[in-house]
């Protein structure tokens, strides 16, 4: 006798990953799939985030989605045990696949379970029991999420930052206290972050000796600066404020939360400033502390960067842009002209205002879409 869990695949793995993680006692797994799914590799995808091995893995029974006929005729060719008992999550494929599927399973040892999108639960939908529902407990990491919908790790995720929270926190206060001198000191060091040098001498950056010296920052290497230093003092002491906020605000395990991730899927890549899962939904965190550098629009880039996920991606996770820019009409603001585009594609900002209120909670209630 064998517990077999059916699973029917649709671009949205995670209903299908949750049931998975649920059912430690499952024997084999059987993936009803259509031809599309399968040229996006879909099954594979959910298997490889889900850990699964090929021995426990049926080989998927392609089906068209459109045809009853042609399910149960797909289904009928698979030998089963009188004894195997099954367990039926119907929440991924069409609603033909569904009916089709469900025709078939009701008349044998089975139950059938439904994942209701953006719930932590599963409902048992027959045979018809008192209590329906139950909670699902697990948490996925960003790395299973994203591994689901077929996105591969560029590099291995930070799991450190440059500096600790506290002189994060205290260069955060210099920054906000600089000078003109300071910007433009700012100024040169952003046209040297994309350098392929591990270490600049402070000789050849003018001023910035002085400057350093002024500040609560200091170089690992006495009279230099690590690559990785540079994009800190130009911005990524922002992103990692922010990521510090976050990660202590919820809570997070080191595996529901990344800084400085980088996917890639066929050969598209692309960088993301903060990635974590929270009650198995994806946020993304774009934090830029300025909106605009004379030459480009900053903001527009990192909408469009946001975009990019469900586009070049195909995910479809909360996103947010931080920035410590205020709302206005300056060119350097957030303006009505961003907010709209930012509405139309789903895109939450967090200001200044929001950054910098008196309670903490405000930012992560953005982030989160939390109504208060």
């Amino acid at each position: 006798m064998a517990h077999i869990l059916v699973s029917l695949i649709s671009d949205h793995s995670i209903p299908n990953f949750l049931i998975i993680r649920e059912l430690p006692d499952v024997d084999r797994y059987l993936f009803i799939s259509t031809e599309q799914m399968e040229e996006k590799k879909k099954t594979f995808w959910l298997c490889k985030s889900a850990n699964l091995s090929p021995e426990t893995c049926m080989k998927p029974i392609m089906v068209q989605e459109d045809s009853l006929v042609d399910i149960q005729d797909k289904l009928s060719r698979i030998e089963f045990d009188d004894d195997d008992r099954f367990t039926v999550n119907l929440t991924g494929g069409t609603k033909i696949m569904s009916i089709g599927v469900y025709n078939y399973f009701r008349n044998r040892d089975s139950r059938v379970l439904y994942v209701p999108i953006g719930k932590n639960v599963h409902r048992q939908i027959f045979p018809d029991i008192k209590n329906r529902e139950r909670s699902i407990d697990y948490r996925m990491s960003v790395r299973e999420y994203v591994t689901s919908y077929g996105l591969d790790y560029a590099a291995e995720p930070k799991l450190d930052t440059v500096r600790g929270l506290e002189d994060t926190a205290a260069f955060y206060r210099f920054h906000e206290a600089m000078d003109d001198t300071g910007q433009q000191i700012l100024t040169t060091l952003r046209s040297m972050r994309k350098r392929k040098k591990k270490q600049t001498p402070l000789a050849e950056i003018p001023d910035v000796a002085a400057w350093l010296a002024g500040s609560p920052f200091r170089p690992a290497i006495p009279n230099h600066l690590l690559k990785e230093e540079i994009r800190y003092l130009t911005g990524d002491w922002f992103e990692e404020s922010i990521f510090f906020r976050i990660r202590e605000r919820l809570a997070l395990p080191d595996g529901a939360v990344s800084h400085n991730l980088q996917l890639v899927r066929k050969d598209v890549k692309n960088e993301f400033d903060i990635v974590f899962t929270q009650d198995n939904r994806l946020h993304v965190v774009e934090c830029k502390t300025a909106v605009d550098d004379e030459k480009r629009s900053i903001v527009d880039d990192a909408l469009y960067k946001l975009g990019a996920l469900q586009k070049d991606f195909g995910l479809n996770p909360r996103l947010t842009l931080v920035t410590l820019a205020q709302s206005g009409t300056r060119r350097i603001d957030i303006t009505d002209d961003h907010r709209k585009r930012a509405e139309w594609m789903g895109i939450a900002i967090a200001d200044r205002n929001v950054v910098q209120d008196a309670d903490p909670e405000r930012l992560i209630d953005v982030i989160l879409r939390r109504i208060r």
